[in-house]
């Protein structure tokens, strides 16, 4: 079995990238990409943003047990509208790595920051018109 370290440069070395290339393209530092390969970190937490980066599932990069891509990968990214960014893939990875009831959390709080946005919104707008 293949480990993380192996997975990840096999997947860089077919997207021909070098270390730093990814770095950028995942938006993580160099020396993240160099320590997974390295084998010094088994479970980064950029694991989402890395495997996006390279075009492949997370769950091969990070375990090896299921297939590199979806077989209907170009099917679902043409159904997908938008694309994630980069750091739409930053934040999904972070949020992933958050127990259950934080997420919950984490939900609540946005739906009210985004309600409370769009009152004050809502009312300035209201002013202006008036």
């Amino acid at each position: 079995m293949t480990t993380i370290a192996e997975r990840l440069k096999e997947a860089r070395l077919e997207a021909n990238l070098s270390q730093p290339a990814l770095a950028k393209r995942a938006r993580v530092s160099p020396g993240t990409i160099g320590n997974i390969e390295a084998g010094t970190r088994s479970n980064p937490r950029e694991l989402l943003a890395i495997a996006a980066a390279v075009k492949v599932r997370p769950e091969w990069l990070k375990t090896g047990a299921l297939p590199k891509r979806d077989p209907d990968a170009s099917q679902a990214e043409s159904d997908q509208s938008p694309p994630l960014n980069p750091r739409q893939r930053i934040l999904l990875g972070l949020f992933d790595g958050l127990t259950a009831k934080q997420q919950e959390d984490m939900i609540r709080e946005l739906e009210a920051t985004k309600r409370q946005n769009d009152e004050v919104l809502t009312e300035l707008l209201k002013r202006r018109v008036a």
